[in-house]
């Protein structure tokens, strides 16, 4: 497949999902008006904007709903499918299933609403059933779209609650046609395009139980250094096209950071970044500051550090700012570039903070041996240079 096609695609899933949800702020006003021109021909003005105020704040908690209606429908299909729970997020709050047993943990993750992670069922990828699993989400979706408009013409003789059900159905249906529609939104596959390369794409396959195992094995208490080699082999070249094989090689480019490999891994992520068109923007953005932190620990030059650390590199670490890795690479900047030592102590601290309530804590024993390999570099350089 050739780059100009790769680009098409991606731009008519971004397109197809910008229509679609602006539709539902039309859909959103005009199912207002009514209430509203109620309250107007009672001369009450102020009435009328707290309508258009509730409207709005409708349609968030509409989106809220729905994020709920699809991580349900990936667990209970996924559930249906012999997969093992693994972890449930909504926005930043997060329930684990960990060796001690179910625990609630906080984890923000930029761009993601939230999350269902399953545990891959027993017997290996070649069987594995991935169809409901992925398309569980559009399904319970679509579901949820056809109840609400039931309620809602049910209520219809009442204009405001039957506005609010419809307007739950009409996001309930945008989420199933922008997820099950197989699309390509930016340089990630949706659900729908997933399970189709899973269903035709033994590497995708593969790809996918490996994402689930390593995230399976984290929750356990391990380390990417500790895990099975045979977890991180690199996607080969003709499969670097699909998403879900070039996620795997990040995870590759993780565990060589976490054992320390730092120029292996530092090559690594440079390849990645030369080809980043089917690399998730969130994976991008935490490469970037893996490879600042290898730049740090290595011939540290002022000039690939700015060009590393973009505008947009570091909106990208403030919006994930509570994340470890970021806070890691932070910290080595501060320690090893702009000699702030009060700074660093800062993040130190902000790191612990963050760490009390972490889902993955062999995550965070790598994060710490990572942040005292900076702070000893650092104090060696102080201690030269006195």
């Amino acid at each position: 497949m050739n780059p100009n096609g790769k680009r098409k695609k991606a731009g008519g899933g971004n397109f197809l999902g910008f229509i679609l949800f602006l539709l539902i702020g039309a859909c959103c006003g005009f199912l207002m008006i009514k209430p509203m021109e109620n309250a107007l021909d009672m001369g009450n003005f102020p009435l009328a904007i707290l309508f258009f105020a509730a409207a709005l704040l409708w349609m968030y908690a509409a989106f809220f709903i729905q994020i709920v209606f699809h991580e349900a429908g990936h667990l209970i299909f996924g559930l249906l499918s012999g997969y093992a729970f693994s972890s449930f997020r909504i926005g930043s709050f997060m329930w684990l299933k960990s060796p001690s047993g179910l625990s609630f943990k906080r984890l923000s993750l930029a761009g993601t609403g939230g999350q269902c992670l399953m545990a891959p069922p027993e017997g290996g990828w070649e069987k594995m059933p991935c169809l409901l699993y992925n398309l569980g989400g559009s399904i319970t979706n679509l579901l949820s779209a056809g109840l609400f408009f039931s309620l809602y013409l049910f209520w219809r003789p009442s204009p405001l609650p039957a506005s609010m059900l419809l307007i739950i159905a009409f996001v309930g249906l945008a989420f199933a046609l922008i997820n099950g529609v197989p699309l390509r939104m930016g340089p990630v596959d949706n659900d729908g395009r997933n399970a189709l390369s899973l269903r035709r794409s033994p590497a995708a396959r593969r790809a996918f139980w490996v994402q689930l195992r390593i995230n399976q094995l984290s929750a356990r208490g391990l380390r990417l250094r500790d895990m099975p080699g045979e977890l991180f082999s690199l996607p080969a070249e003709r499969d670097m096209g699909n998403s879900l094989c070039a996620s795997t090689a990040v995870f590759t480019a993780n565990r060589l950071m976490d054992e320390m490999k730092l120029q292996d891994a530092e090559r690594l992520m440079v390849s990645l970044l030369s080809r980043p068109g089917n690399i998730p923007g969130l994976y991008l953005g935490l490469i970037k500051c893996d490879l600042m932190y290898c730049e740090l620990m290595g011939q540290n030059r002022p000039e690939a550090l700015e060009a590393l650390n973009t505008k947009e590199q570091r909106k990208f670490m403030a919006s994930m700012k509570s994340h470890p890795s970021v806070i890691r690479s932070r910290y080595a900047l501060a320690l090893l570039s702009q000699r702030d030592m009060a700074e660093a102590e800062k993040l130190g601290q902000q790191f612990e903070k963050t760490a009390r309530s972490y889902p993955y804590p062999a995550e965070l024993e790598g994060e710490r041996a990572l942040m005292a390999a900076a702070r000893e570099q650092a104090e060696k350089a102080a201690a030269t240079a006195g």
